[in-house]
């Protein structure tokens, strides 16, 4: 099957989405165009993205990219660069701290690795990234999505991975109804043998307050690891990104994809502090990466292009 046929199938399968669900879409589109240029010249490569994206997925992006009113396409596709390279190394960076902290305490039973990723979407981190092979990756999403992704992965594209995926649907908005730890215990969550990387990109801003709320104390608290050995260890982490708030892109973001923002923030590590994160960091997408030394992060911080765009904040906790 050629790529024109499989993107039109994955139109038809994504028509079914809701207007917030396809908002991955457009991320999607804007990893394939990275992955586009030569090896020597992106920033990552993903396989799936041309696929996921579809035809809707780029027409979103064009559509956002002329809604802001961005006078070149690529000061967009650079923010989209930008926050999918911060992830994809915060999960390697974590990976790195937390074998290293073990091996500084004399402990040479590592402990097990586990990744949350909510709101999934066309995330292909466990496709694409070596670092999560026979990780334990929990993909958290609407049961639709989780459907429109086994169809992309699973039966046009042949994905292979090596991590250990376990999908859970549910409802991140209604967490009354969906118990997110009692999901994921069922599929296997460890809070005795194992250390945990949250992964919540471009999600915080479809979450009410008390969603919010729940999911933070979930991650921070009742699914922290309960182990005597690690647990002072600082090796739980929270990785994260959310609007900045009350800017004129919040409001052209609604518009063009046709969604209602519920969560933005101007001082995010508040947010970090409240649930007992004891080391953090808090990067805008177009501020200074002080203690972010990654060399293509660094030749983007300094592109205007990128700080004219003060569209979001990049975070982590651990603890």
């Amino acid at each position: 099957m050629s790529v024109d046929e499989k993107q039109s199938t994955a139109d038809t399968t994504s028509s079914t989405l809701s207007k917030v669900e396809q908002t991955s879409l457009f991320m999607a589109a804007g990893r394939a165009i990275e992955s586009r240029k030569p090896e020597s010249e992106r920033a990552f490569y993903d396989p799936y993205a041309e696929i996921f994206a579809g035809t809707r997925g780029f027409e979103q992006l064009d559509r956002i990219i002329k809604t802001l009113k961005i006078p070149k396409p690529e000061m967009f596709h650079a923010h989209i660069t930008f926050r999918t390279k911060y992830f994809d190394d915060m999960i390697k960076a974590a990976v790195g701290k937390i074998e290293k902290k073990c091996e500084e305490k004399g402990i040479k039973k590592l402990p097990k690795l586990q990744v949350v990723i909510l709101g999934v979407g066309c995330d292909t981190r466990s496709y694409r990234l070596d670092i999560l092979k026979g990780c334990h990756v929990f993909e958290v999403d609407m049961g639709d999505v989780i459907k429109f992704r086994e169809e992309i992965l699973a039966h046009k594209c042949k994905a292979k991975t090596e991590a250990i995926i376990k999908s859970v649907a549910g409802d991140l908005n209604d967490l009354e109804k969906f118990n997110l730890g009692d999901a994921l215990i069922k599929q296997g969550y460890d809070t005795d043998n194992s250390v945990s990387i949250w992964i919540c990109e471009g999600l915080i801003s479809y979450l009410s307050s008390s969603s919010l709320d729940r999911v933070f104390r979930l991650a921070s608290d009742t699914l922290c690891c309960k182990n005597e050995t690690w647990k002072d260890l600082n090796l739980n982490w929270f990785v994260a990104n959310c609007l900045n708030e009350n800017t004129p892109v919040e409001d052209h973001l609604q518009q063009s994809l046709n969604v209602t923002f519920k969560s933005s923030f101007k001082t995010p590590h508040v947010l970090l502090e409240k649930y007992g994160y004891k080391e953090w960091s808090v990067v805008p997408s177009g501020g200074k990466c002080k203690d972010y030394k990654n060399d293509y992060l660094k030749q983007v911080e300094n592109s205007a292009n990128v700080r004219e765009l003060a569209i979001s904040f990049f975070f982590y906790g651990c603890k």
